[in-house]
């Protein structure tokens, strides 16, 4: 059984692209079995995957004393001894939980991402090349996921369990059970810390590990296969029917909002999910009440549905439209952006490139080889022009502004990612918001919208760039190169 989990994880790893020959792993490493189970798998495995460095990262939450320290002392000594790379934080969940006004789970998994995404920037800088962040979920956590969501009424996202790949956060593991992952520890003679938590079962997802999964077990010896053969199943459903509903936004999407018409005799498995978009751009929660209420609307049922900030959603000359009345637009003036020219956010020059497709993988091959500072910087300010039908416009930031970063897979506001970000409050005024008339675009050096996410089919991409940013600097010496950028 425990060379079982090492042939399930390369053939998961090779079945979603997690990694290729070159990338940096970076493991987020608490010290239970699963995550030290995922950092000897690396390990044992990097030569023949062709990966040229295996790190780890470990977060000191401080939430439970004693135990918290000693699971910091334990990877410490296991990452000596095993030549491993390691990152350490120390970081005071609770307060930043009071703080931010989140729970303590939600904060935890705020500052945890944030901090592997800061190193594993710091690893591409120093290092070069692609760095992929491997966290140790497993089969059982998808399932334990699928679960809680379906008791909290979900869609067929929901029921997918936990995703084998984020953006660049990979998951190895997704194929492998509990009992597989402990079974490879106990072959290999490994030691692991226990979460003394995990058994406490006034936590919801304990109360599932314990008491429902085992009940599940009764019924079908084998159901976590069931359950891997229903999320493989539901992320390929997903996929295509997420790219049909983006075809039928970009048909009824205008200036002034969507046509009504073509979204009535769309089928309602695309039409829910424009209606979702269309609400989660406007900053509202896109549950299954208001997506509903939307429907309702299309239907004639009711004149007018309620979003954020005193918002409606009316039917207005066959289109959806919502009421800008109250939008608050004297606290954020408009001006139109044509691309390739410059223009002045807050006192600050900013500069903008329209490149093809070829130009910007020159690029981007160019930082990974000669300006390894700056790549992550390129790689968050720009956006696929090919999804661009109507104009760009920039303004500042409005309450309840929400974007999906690309390839992160969730919805998230732009205070939420601006904290995960520690951008500090004069920054966030200087940053300009890019939108268009389906809502956010991209805010330059935090995120683009998932909608207009960079793709090796990109026909045309737009770059946005702060004039005094790194590239440009004081006589930067990375100046002459951009100034040339068109010509490369």
């Amino acid at each position: 059984m425990s060379d079982k989990l090492c042939e399930k994880a390369k053939a998961a790893a090779a079945r979603e692209s997690m990694l290729a020959p070159g990338d940096t792993v970076l493991v987020a490493l608490s010290g239970g079995a699963d995550s030290v189970a995922l950092l000897r798998f690396f390990l044992e495995e990097k030569e023949e995957m062709g990966l040229r460095l295996v790190a780890a990262a470990h977060l000191n939450h401080g939430l439970r004393g004693d135990e918290a320290e000693r699971d910091e002392v334990f990877v410490r000594r296991l990452c000596a001894a095993w030549g491993v790379p390691l990152a350490v934080r120390r970081e005071a969940v609770g307060r930043v939980a009071a703080e931010r006004s989140l729970g303590v789970e939600e904060a935890g998994r705020s500052v945890r991402y944030a901090f592997l995404e800061e190193e594993a920037g710091r690893l591409e800088r120093e290092g070069g090349g692609a760095v992929k962040i491997a966290t140790a979920h497993t089969l059982s956590d998808s399932m334990e996921t699928a679960l809680l969501a379906m008791t909290r009424g979900c869609g067929p996202e929901g029921l997918q369990g936990v995703p084998p790949v984020r953006g660049r956060i990979v998951r190895p593991l997704i194929d492998c059970t509990r009992a597989e992952v402990e079974a490879f520890c106990a072959a290999r003679g490994l030691e692991f810390v226990t979460d003394s938590t995990n058994s406490d079962c006034r936590y919801s997802r304990n109360r599932v590990r314990h008491r429902v999964v085992p009940e599940l077990y009764q019924l079908n010896p084998r159901a976590e296969d069931a359950f891997a053969r229903l999320f493989i199943l539901l992320r390929r459903d997903e996929a295509h029917l997420e790219s049909e509903a983006e075809e039928l936004y970009r048909r009824v999407c205008r200036e002034d909002g969507l046509l009504a018409a073509p979204l009535l005799e769309a089928p309602a498995a695309l039409r829910g999910r424009v209606l979702r978009r269309f609400a989660l751009q406007h900053g509202a929660a896109a549950n299954f009440r208001l997506v509903e209420e939307m429907e309702g609307l299309l239907n004639g049922q009711c004149r007018g549905v309620n979003l954020p900030e005193g918002r409606t959603v009316r039917l207005r000359d066959g289109r959806l439209c919502v009421d800008r009345a109250a939008v608050h637009e004297d606290r954020s003036e408009k001006q139109q952006l044509d691309p390739g020219d410059s223009f002045v956010f807050e006192g600050r020059v900013w500069r903008t490139w329209l490149l093809s497709g070829e130009e910007y993988a020159r690029l981007m091959g160019h930082c990974r080889e000669k300006l390894k500072k700056i790549y992550k910087i390129v790689l968050t300010n720009t956006l696929n022009y090919d999804m661009i039908t109507t104009s760009i416009f920039i303004r500042s930031r409005l309450p309840g502004d929400r974007l999906h970063p690309a390839g992160r897979g969730v919805g998230k506001s732009l205070k939420k990612l601006y904290n995960e970000a520690r951008i500090p409050e004069q920054r966030r005024r200087e940053l300009p918001i890019l939108c268009d008339a389906q809502g956010i675009l991209l805010v330059p050096g935090v995120a683009a919208d998932q909608r207009v996410r960079v793709t090796e089919q990109t026909r045309q991409v737009l770059l946005v760039m702060e004039e005094s940013s790194l590239p440009f600097g004081g006589g930067s010496k990375y100046a002459s190169f951009f100034e040339g950028i068109g010509e490369r």
